[in-house]
């Protein structure tokens, strides 16, 4: 059943000139990393959208790809230097519980998506990195060192997530010309306490003269 669903996305991503990362989408297909999604997605017509003239009838496994397309794009804008280990990110952050976003269907155009798609899309990239972060301050770590506050958030205020959305951007833009490892551990969900160590040593102890900008961040 999993694979004749695989094949069909496949042959639908290759059918479709709406779709812009289709070799990253049908890798994901091919190696399973969808299927947890796509197994009850239909082939019922959902979205009429006169504006695509091939495409104008969308069904939901449609609107499916092309909201996968749409966080592979979202994730390409934002953070630089992971396309080599862009797949494993993007399975990390599938199992975000804000992963519900994959499933809407409303097909936005561009200057709407900003609303719907890319703030959920922001949640479900700091999600593991914001856990790691609050995991640090119950134990040992000495960020008060840096005078950085690691501080409650919630994920409903878009203020507090655009917060630790841009700091992960300027820790991942630090490391992207470093350390292509520690990249993707900010995007994972780390939970042995030495794992998490080796976390912090990374992405602060190396960095000590970066620390200032990151405070005007979280401060």
């Amino acid at each position: 059943m999993k694979e004749i669903i695989r094949t069909k996305l496949i042959d639908a991503v290759n059918n479709n000139n709406y779709i812009t990362n289709k070799a990253e989408l049908i890798k994901v297909l091919k190696q399973g990393i969808l299927d947890s999604l796509i197994l009850d997605l239909s082939e019922e017509v959902i979205i009429t959208d006169k504006i695509m003239a091939e495409h104008p009838n969308i069904t939901e496994q449609d609107q499916f790809l092309y909201v996968i397309d749409e966080f592979f794009s979202f994730i390409y804008n934002h953070f630089f230097g992971i396309h080599s280990i862009k797949i494993f990110i993007f399975e990390k952050l599938l199992c975000s519980k804000y992963n519900k976003i994959f499933r809407c269907h409303e097909h936005l155009p561009r200057c709407n998506r900003e609303e719907v798609y890319y703030q959920e899309f922001k949640k479900m990239v700091i999600e593991n990195f914001y856990e790691n972060l609050d995991c640090l301050k119950i134990h040992f770590f000495p960020f008060f060192s840096y005078g950085i506050e690691i501080k409650k958030i919630s994920f409903t205020n878009i203020n507090d997530v655009d917060e630790y959305f841009n700091l992960l951007k300027t820790i991942s833009l630090m490391l992207s010309f470093n350390d292509e490892k520690a990249i993707i551990h900010l995007f994972e969900r780390i939970e042995e306490i030495n794992k998490l160590e080796l976390w912090y040593d990374s992405f602060f102890s190396l960095y000590k003269r970066k620390i200032e900008s990151l405070k005007k961040l979280v401060s």
